[in-house]
C-alpha cells in the first residue's frame, strides 16, 4: 500500500468578508454624497419635492445594500 499526504491550504475567512465590508462602505459613501448633494440642490430651490423623494430612495438603497452585505457575510463563517 502506497500512502500518500495531502495537503490543504485555507485562505483566512476574514479576508472575503474584509472585501466585501470595504465595498460596503465604497457603496455606502456614494450613497452618502448622492443624498447631500440632492439635499443641496432641494434647499436650493430646484423641484424641492422631487430632490426630497429621490434622496430618500437613495438612502433606502444604501442602507438596504449594507444590511445585506452583512448578512452574507454572516453566511461565510
Amino acid at each position: 500500500m502506497n500512502a500518500s499526504e495531502a495537503q490543504v491550504v485555507h485562505a483566512p475567512a476574514e479576508e472575503p468578508m474584509l472585501k466585501r465590508a470595504a465595498g460596503g462602505l465604497v457603496g455606502e459613501a456614494i450613497g452618502s454624497i448622492a443624498v447631500i448633494a440632492l439635499a443641496i440642490v432641494g434647499l436650493v430651490g430646484i423641484l424641492s419635492t422631487t430632490m426630497a423623494a429621490i434622496a430618500t430612495i437613495v438612502l433606502g438603497v444604501s442602507i438596504l445594500l449594507e444590511s445585506g452585505m452583512f448578512a452574507g457575510s454572516a453566511e461565510m463563517l
